[in-house]
């Protein structure tokens, strides 16, 4: 399946086929749809809280639950890599985090920044939370207890809208307004090597390689660039162009392919070795609000 974030619910596809199988409904303006690990669970944000829908057995019939405790807009949310909880970043300067068994009830409450949460991202082994925020900084949590386990990481001048953590689980990756990709121990907080840059306008969206070689970043230019972990430096593959402001960008677990949602609703899907465009870009539907995701599982790719 491919779930797609729209203004007023999101729409479910067949992959194969672009046939549409489901449209998830009662929320409007969407800004990220999430499957769980192992997709029974969709999750979706929008200016007013999170919904977690359950899709099996059938998806025509599809029982949800509102996540509500957000005083404020819910910019992003995840599932750990486990599933067994969501964690979610809001305009009300907080983290919570959220069972996903029966109760769905907030678990851990995070007065996270001073300003509004724009990301969250959970480690592999579920143990730490990064968060980006509107005050220039990023910040990393301990999932358990709630508690920072290092002072505010600084760099950046201006919003950092997204986080990625690596796989290996010692590096995270930060993208700002600033039009600068940062790099941080993810143990001692400091930051590795210089500002990546190369960007004209905003970054979006950052996200890692599965072996934690290379890095991806989306910006609203629409040049998305890949860039070489151990230099620092763009790869000779790009930069990727796109029609317009991008907003997601992911890889593949095998990381042979690379996929961006851009303005418009759009898709576009790359080799990345090589750069070249593995189709046209797609775009399913003229109402798709822009914030689009993209995520595999199990070597099928998943739209969000």
């Amino acid at each position: 399946m491919i779930a797609m974030a729209s203004r007023d619910g999101v729409v479910l596809w067949q992959r194969e086929t672009g046939e549409r199988i489901a449209w998830l409904n009662a929320m409007n303006h969407i800004q990220s749809a999430r499957f769980s690990p192992d997709s029974r669970l969709l999750l979706a944000t929008d200016g007013q809280g999170v919904r977690l829908w359950t899709l099996q057995p059938s998806l025509a019939v599809s029982p949800w639950a509102d996540l509500t405790g957000h005083s404020g807009a819910v910019r992003c949310a995840t599932f750990s890599p486990c599933g067994t909880y969501v964690a979610s970043a809001s305009d009300d300067c907080t983290i919570r985090i959220w069972s996903t068994g029966s109760g769905q009830s907030a678990v851990q409450y995070l007065d996270a920044h001073e300003m509004a949460v724009s990301s969250v991202a959970v480690t592999p082994d579920t143990n730490f939370i990064f968060s980006g925020s509107a005050d220039h900084s990023v910040r990393v949590w301990n999932a358990r207890t709630g508690e920072a386990t290092l002072p505010p990481l600084r760099g950046h001048t201006d919003r950092v809208t997204s986080v990625s953590a690596s796989l290996d689980g010692h590096l995270v990756a930060s993208a700002s307004w600033d039009t600068t990709v940062r790099l941080w121990d993810a143990h001692s907080g400091a930051a590795v090597g210089e500002p990546m840059k190369g960007h004209t306008d905003w970054v979006n969206a950052v996200s890692f390689s599965g072996d934690s070689r290379w890095l991806a970043s989306a910006p609203e230019d629409g040049t998305v660039r890949m860039w070489d972990i151990a230099t620092q430096q763009p790869l000779a593959v790009g930069p990727l162009r796109c029609t317009g402001a991008v907003f997601s960008v992911v890889f593949s677990p095998d990381n042979e392919l690379i996929a961006a949602g851009g303005d418009g609703g759009r898709i576009y899907l790359w080799r990345a070795d090589t750069g070249e465009q593995v189709c046209e870009p797609s775009r399913r539907a003229a109402h798709l609000f822009p914030c689009v995701l993209a995520e595999w599982q199990e070597s099928r790719i998943w739209w969000q």
